[in-house]
């Protein structure tokens, strides 16, 4: 008897460990106001559904083999509430990774109904489980027992876990952007530790081990994403200075000892042209909306492994690999190309104008700044040519 309290105290411990991790990430992002955007409001349901599990969890716990008045019917409640609550956190992780992948609503509201129905089923089993005993029974002495069918819920579970995870999978396999790469990875990462321990407590009886685990799994998630966006411009989107840095740092490090590798990388500058005049002329909302615009035009231009940063004010870095300088050469005369395209098709007062200068890593190159400087220089001669032509 002793043992069994003790187990009862553990596993409440737990499930207000769990509810704290919870409570924390989500009051962070209330007060970031994190949850505009679909994928952060399914993030935010992922969260609630998870802590509701877990105080029933901590409830069904406590009254488990307890006899007081009205006692067997208040842990019946308990019990169908936790049960109707165990397939909702694999279905917003199922619609998280969906739109983290997608990032399309539309798509999102075409397969909402798809998406529930074995949320639907499992509610049905539920409910139905008071004349049927299928999922679980309340014995005369106040102890829950397992019905024959409680594995069906968790196989139900497994659906959703096992959807998202071969989705991100795909999508790994396809993907080459970095950036989505990584997004891929965190996404894989999710649903293994729930579905392992799962396992474990469907063979060991009275082993509730799941919801803390992805509550873990969630805080993981969430430091992820933290450190994302930590990583990016909030105006443009784009991969911020302080990404540029630890990135060059990292090339310069991988590649040294490497000639042929350090041969093929390129630094890009490019410099927004008459930005200020554009600012001071049309307002800030429209120099931010340039910039903006500049972003995109960047990122279409360039290859999905390129990686496109903004450095500060006007001016953006593209860092890549090239086999020689005429690649390079071509990629800056499709970036010019294509802000021509945008001034023709733009309805704007203003124009898009850029000047680009590109430096290849060669060998006399030591540090980051010695690569920016080397591409700074080269965009600055480029920038004076343009002016004398004018």
């Amino acid at each position: 008897m002793g043992g069994l309290i003790v187990l009862k105290i553990l596993y409440v411990e737990i499930s207000i460990i769990g509810i704290v991790i919870l409570l924390a990430i989500r009051f962070y992002l209330r007060k970031r106001e994190y949850t505009k955007d679909l994928d952060k409001r399914t993030f935010k349901w992922l969260i609630w559904s998870d802590i509701l599990i877990l105080i029933f969890d901590a409830i069904t716990w406590v009254m488990d083999g307890l006899e007081f008045s009205c006692s067997e019917e208040l842990f019946l409640v308990s019990m169908m509430i936790y049960y109707c609550l165990v397939p909702l956190p694999s279905l917003f992780w199922l619609l998280y990774t969906d739109v983290k992948l997608h990032a399309d609503q539309q798509r999102l509201k075409r397969l909402l109904i798809l998406y529930s129905i074995p949320c639907v089923i499992s509610t049905i089993l539920v409910l139905t489980t008071l004349k049927t005993g299928w999922i679980f029974t309340i014995g005369s002495d106040g102890v829950y027992y397992r019905g024959p069918y409680m594995v069906v819920i968790i196989l139900l579970t497994y659906v959703y876990l096992g959807g998202a995870l071969a989705m991100a999978i795909r999508e790994r396999c396809r993907e080459k952007n970095p950036d989505r790469i990584k997004v891929c990875r965190y996404l894989i990462f999710f649903p293994i530790p729930t579905i392992i321990l799962s396992f474990v407590q469907v063979e060991l009886y009275g082993v509730t081990l799941i919801w803390i685990c992805m509550a873990v799994s969630l805080l993981i998630i969430f430091l992820n994403v933290q450190s994302e966006q930590i990583s990016k411009d909030t105006l443009t989107g784009l991969l911020n200075r302080g990404y540029l840095d630890s990135y060059l740092d990292r090339i310069l490090t991988t590649s040294k000892g490497k000639p042929e590798v350090r041969a093929k990388y390129f630094a890009m500058i490019v410099d927004m042209d008459d930005f200020k005049q554009v600012n001071d002329t049309f307002g800030h909302v429209e120099g931010d909306k340039l910039l903006v615009a500049a972003a995109n035009l960047l990122k279409q231009s360039c290859r999905l492994d390129d990686v496109v940063t903004r450095m500060g004010g006007d001016e953006f870095f593209i860092i890549g690999q090239r086999d020689n300088r005429d690649e390079v050469r071509c990629l800056r005369d499709e970036i010019l190309d294509n802000v021509r395209l945008y001034n023709e098709r733009s309805n704007e007062p203003y124009s898009m104008c850029m000047s680009l200068g590109f430096a290849m890593l060669d060998k006399q190159i030591k540090r980051p700044d010695q690569f920016i400087t080397a591409a700074d220089i080269n965009m600055y001669r480029n920038k004076e040519k343009k002016k004398a032509n004018n």
